[in-house]
């Protein structure tokens, strides 16, 4: 779960438009700098366990990357690196060391997110696309005569495959958000919000300070992958309806172009644009289900890890006992 949020420091120019990033893992956050990414973990012994990583971005490797609607998919692509990268930290700092080794081997992840990314690919594409493809079958016993051109106009069709994929989508976070793991997660992703508020409100970063603000925030994740189900139905509708395969294809190939816009026009909302905020408000609306009222405990996690990579060390700060 992504957050983000202005430098407001005006040290370098080059900085002023700076996007730090966030995101809730396993009892602790993880914030993004310019240079580092730290992850900050409350273990059981009620430590802050801070550790620091210094970046390997494709946008500061390849430059010629860095440009509007082709920066996209790889921020997308970098985010998730160090996001599976700050999970792998903190669950094997919840997991102790040893445990970790047992439970948490490479192979064991790479295979883990493998078969995740074949569901998810099942799920949210192959599955919307098949129930509509076989739509117009299912219906021809249902509408009378007079609508058949209904059951052939293929952007009655794509919107209804988007908005199936939608459901879907909703339907999945509602159902883990049950989950007792998954709701101690959600808190975290709640103080990450709240912490960045304070930031972005150029409070010191306190738990009194960061305590009033709201868990949602409009450039959190969850407002960009809104953003790409909403991009994608309305240009998928008027891509007619060629064969399964082809629109499957066609869906994956479409990816990127989709979530580079998709990520424009986030940016955009965090410029305080009104028309791209008004676009990004269902995302915010869906956060009442991906973020939960964090414990001070856990606003002092993330206060730390933004605190971390605020400092632009190359060196963890000392680990924390809280009191």
């Amino acid at each position: 779960m992504c957050v983000i949020t202005k430098n407001n420091s005006s040290k370098e120019s080059e900085d002023k438009d700076f996007l730090y990033g966030g995101q809730a893992v396993i009892e602790g956050v993880m914030m993004r700098g310019k240079t580092n990414m730290a992850v900050a973990i409350r273990n059981s012994n009620n430590e802050i366990i801070l550790h620091i990583e210094e970046l390997k971005s494709l946008l500061k490797k390849y430059k010629f990357l860095n440009k509007p609607f082709i920066r996209g998919p790889f921020v997308l692509i970098d985010a998730l690196r160090m996001g599976i990268r700050a999970l792998f930290i903190s669950a094997k700092e919840s997991l102790g060391e040893e445990e970790a080794k047992k439970e948490l081997s490479t192979g064991a992840i790479a295979v883990t997110f493998f078969f995740s990314f074949l569901i998810g690919l099942v799920i949210f594409v192959i599955l919307p696309t098949w129930v509509s493809d076989n739509l117009p079958v299912w219906i021809a016993s249902i509408l009378p005569p007079s609508l058949e051109g209904f059951k052939k106009n293929f952007i009655v069709l794509n919107l209804i495959e988007g908005l199936i994929r939608t459901i879907l989508f909703l339907g999945y976070i509602a159902l883990i958000s049950f989950m007792e793991d998954i709701k101690r997660v959600f808190q975290y992703h709640g103080a990450e919000h709240k912490v960045i508020y304070t930031y972005e409100a150029g409070k010191e970063l306190t738990v009194e300070n960061a305590r009033p603000f709201s868990c949602r925030h409009p450039r959190c994740g969850t407002s960009f992958i809104i953003m790409v189900l909403l991009i994608s139905i309305i240009l998928h509708a008027f891509w007619g309806w060629p064969e399964l395969w082809l629109r499957i294809v066609s869906r994956l190939i479409m990816f990127p172009v989709i979530a580079g816009v998709a990520y424009e026009m986030t940016r955009l909302a965090g410029k305080k644009n009104p028309l791209f905020g008004i676009l990004v408000l269902p995302g915010v609306w869906l956060q009442v289900l991906t973020t939960r009222n964090p414990s001070d405990d856990q606003l002092e996690v993330a206060i730390k890890a933004l605190l971390q990579v605020l400092s632009e060390k190359t060196e963890s700060l000392p680990s924390i006992k809280s009191s």
